[in-house]
């Protein structure tokens, strides 16, 4: 049973043809991951509480529950957050050092395309 959408291992597969490979620098085994592999790739499913919006949010004031409401609220229903590190194959050369381009992506996955929504009640339009 796959563990990844089949959108997001099209997309791996995307980024591997365009001259990137998983990065396996990034991989520690203290962290709190899961390792999946799928296919020839390797992924890492983390815990939704410790992803940038979850985190940035804790950093807001106690009395300041904005960023809380609009960042937080629309994700709690989240099922699973899974991770792909990788760089660049081969590094540029930049004043005589190799210096890597590398990113991550992540896939967000919901019970239903309904919970993947934002409630238009958490968007202020200006």
């Amino acid at each position: 049973m796959p563990q990844i959408t089949s959108r997001f291992l099209s997309l791996i597969q995307h980024i591997d043809a365009s001259g990137y490979i998983f990065d396996t620098l990034r991989y520690t085994p203290h962290e709190p991951y899961k390792i999946i592999q799928q296919d020839k790739y390797l992924l890492f499913e983390i815990a939704k509480e410790t992803t940038n919006p979850f985190w940035a949010s804790s950093l807001a004031s106690e009395g300041n529950n904005s960023l809380k409401d609009f960042v937080i609220k629309p994700l709690e229903k989240t099922q699973k957050v899974v991770l792909y590190y990788f760089k660049k194959k081969q590094p540029e050369i930049i004043d005589g050092e190799k210096w890597y381009a590398d990113g991550m992506i992540e896939e967000w996955t919901f019970n239903n395309e309904t919970e993947a929504r934002y409630d238009k009640k958490w968007i202020k339009l200006q």
